[in-house]
């Protein structure tokens, strides 16, 4: 019966082993690294595709294209590009501070804008009287002969004597018919029982 031989290794064949192994990982890199970098370059490509059809698209104007084009889908796709072209600020970082409620001051001019805006929108000339030494009133009113005080009141709760008062010294000192407060608050028994006196008009919108 036939003696096996025994197979030794020898220090050449770890060589050639170490060798091989080695030959195999540089290729996997340089597998992995060709395809990261063919991926990157493909992106890169796209995007400058991209943008170049974009910028394309908005120097030309839109009734240049082919009627088929011009569906609501072309120009939501346009507009979806827009992002590419002009990302939104607010989505690139949050504010570093939290902005500053607004001042009690700077609701009540507001509130008189608003009160402006509307008496404009129902026909009237409206005058807005300076923020120091209005005389009582926020707003005057004219339209023909008649002449209208307005006092602005932007308070949650209701307003009082005070405001009633400012508005009746105003009706006379700006030589106007009528006299009216706006709170959207509404109004105490007592403001409600002096304007009812002295004929001065509350109400709760323009």
């Amino acid at each position: 019966m036939a003696r096996r031989r025994k197979t030794q290794i020898t220090a050449a064949d770890m060589a050639l082993l170490s060798w091989l192994f080695f030959a195999a990982m540089a290729g996997a890199i340089a597998i992995i690294c060709l395809g990261a970098w063919v991926f990157s370059y493909a992106a890169s490509a796209a995007v400058w595709l991209t943008r170049s059809v974009v910028l394309r698209l908005k120097k030309r104007p839109l009734g240049t294209f082919p009627a088929p084009l011009k569906d609501v889908y072309f120009l939501r796709v346009k507009e979806a590009a827009q992002l590419i072209i002009q990302p939104s600020e607010e989505y690139i970082l949050p504010p570093a501070y939290p902005s500053p409620k607004p001042s009690p001051h700077r609701a009540g001019i507001d509130f008189e804008a608003q009160c402006a805006a509307a008496f404009r929108f129902h026909g009237w000339q409206v005058t807005a009287t300076p923020t120091s030494g209005d005389h009582g009133a926020d707003l005057i009113l004219r339209r023909g002969n008649r002449i209208v005080a307005v006092q602005c009141k932007n308070y949650k709760g209701r307003a009082g004597n005070r405001a009633v008062q400012e508005v009746y010294a105003a009706r006379s000192y700006y030589q106007a018919q009528e006299a009216v407060v706006i709170c959207p608050g509404g109004f105490t028994r007592h403001a409600e029982q002096m304007a009812s006196r002295i004929g001065v008009r509350l109400q709760t919108a323009p």
